[in-house]
């Protein structure tokens, strides 16, 4: 079992790093490295699920909060009702944003080459990406950082 941070492991990283644990503790929990190839694309790690994470967390007496940053109402998939304005969206995640200490965010990597998915950590108002950067929400963009969900990391 690889219990350093591998390329694909970006997820299991901001977890541990919300969670204030080392990332091998976290592994050796969720059972898998996330390493083995299981798809037809033998380049494509089988990586991590969210509700892996999770697992773990609740365990530890930690409950992860999903909150969208942006939401609408469907019917049928096709058909959308966006609640409030996109302004209204924005200044009630950041509402969540300023009262919590540790969470982590799903989202996209849109740098060079294909768009990817990519997780980052949310410590102290700050993000803090496994690629070794840290910066404050508003300059995600800058860093090529695209949110869909935030989990809100809550003690019990």
């Amino acid at each position: 079992m690889i219990l350093e941070p591998q390329p694909w492991s970006c997820l299991p990283i901001a977890v541990a790093t919300a969670l204030d644990i080392p990332f091998a503790d976290l592994i050796k929990q969720i059972g898998h490295d996330g390493s083995e190839l299981v798809y037809n694309d033998k380049t494509m790690q089988r990586s991590f699920h969210v509700q892996e994470c999770i697992d773990v967390a609740t365990n530890m007496g930690v409950a992860c909060v999903p909150i969208e940053c942006h939401y609408a109402l469907t019917p049928n998939g096709l058909e959308r009702y966006i609640i409030g304005t996109e302004e209204e969206q924005l200044k009630r995640f950041q509402s969540y944003l300023d009262k919590t200490e540790r969470g982590f965010f799903e989202g996209m990597s849109m740098g060079k080459g294909p768009i990817k998915g990519h997780a980052v950590a949310w410590v102290n108002n700050r993000i803090v990406d496994s690629k070794g950067r840290t910066f404050k929400y508003k300059d995600r963009l800058e860093h090529k950082i695209a949110i869909s969900r935030f989990w809100r990391c809550l003690w019990l």
